[in-house]
């Protein structure tokens, strides 16, 4: 809850900033959400909700000014070494745990761009027998990782490999997954978050280096060369059909499922026949 004055100062300064810098404002279009939280954030001090208002105003992401993100009900330290985690990802956290829940443990998962750790330490947290790798391109990413992962006490092992060239002797993994970079500046969520958005992340995070399925393709070619029988559950996003199929194809003589548990959730679940 707000302060009874909070509500009045920020009022008053979004106002002044409507007026200081109208075609920024009309632009960016700050919603009352996110101007809420960053309100909060400034716990009544003026200067300090100007300086967030100018740092959203030039595009800056809310969770890298608040310094956190909320993700499936547990908060995660969010600064510029990580892609800030999308909310609609909790739904490939879904299907992980659908996929864990008839199986007995422990079970041996690999997550594939592990970024800032929010998907596989809720995973942890919540499915008891599940035994998960992070792997991460970015020694930065991976740095916070671990930071997020000693917070909430859970023994998330994190490896700074590009795909699996880390991997070592770990046993092979029954389960693969991940948000991989996938799409373009026109495959988005919604117009709460702009092409812009993403090009704030981390260079390897948001887009893949070839094609809008690349990194998905990338990674089946990298599963295949070491002859794993693992299943694979790989976030796709608002990728329409044909840029799904491209994914199955490569996969070869994998069995695929495309699950949509919301209209801008779209996980593809690709299992040896």
């Amino acid at each position: 809850m707000f302060l009874p004055d909070t509500q009045s100062f920020s009022a008053d300064i979004t106002a002044e900033f409507a007026r200081l810098y109208p075609a920024a404002w009309a632009r960016q279009a700050i919603p009352a959400d996110e101007l809420a939280l960053l309100a909060q954030a400034a716990m009544g001090n003026g200067n300090q909700f100007r300086r967030f208002l100018k740092r959203r105003l030039h595009g800056d992401p809310v969770a890298y000014i608040l310094g956190h993100v909320t993700f499936a009900g547990r908060r995660f330290t969010m600064d510029r070494r990580a892609y800030v985690t999308d909310p609609e990802t909790v739904h490939l956290v879904g299907a992980v745990r659908q996929w864990a829940s008839p199986r007995q443990g422990p079970l041996y998962a690999a997550e594939v761009g592990v970024g800032a750790g929010a998907l596989a330490i809720t995973l942890l947290l919540e499915v008891p027998d599940l035994r998960i790798t992070g792997l991460e391109l970015d020694d930065a990413a991976a740095a916070l990782c671990r930071e997020n992962a000693a917070h909430h006490g859970v023994a998330l092992d994190v490896v700074e490999s590009d795909l699996f060239a880390a991997w070592g002797d770990r046993p092979a993994p029954d389960l693969i997954y991940g948000d991989l970079p996938w799409g373009d500046d026109t495959t988005l969520y919604g117009q709460d978050r702009d092409a812009d958005h993403y090009h704030r992340m981390p260079p390897t995070t948001a887009f893949p280096l070839s094609g809008r399925t690349g990194a998905h393709q990338d990674l089946i070619m990298a599963v295949r060369d070491r002859g794993w029988a693992a299943h694979i559950l790989l976030n796709c996003g608002t990728l329409p059909d044909g840029d799904i199929a491209d994914v199955v194809a490569a996969a070869r003589d994998m069995q695929a499922r495309l699950l949509s548990p919301a209209a801008t959730a779209r996980i593809l679940h690709l299992f040896p026949l």
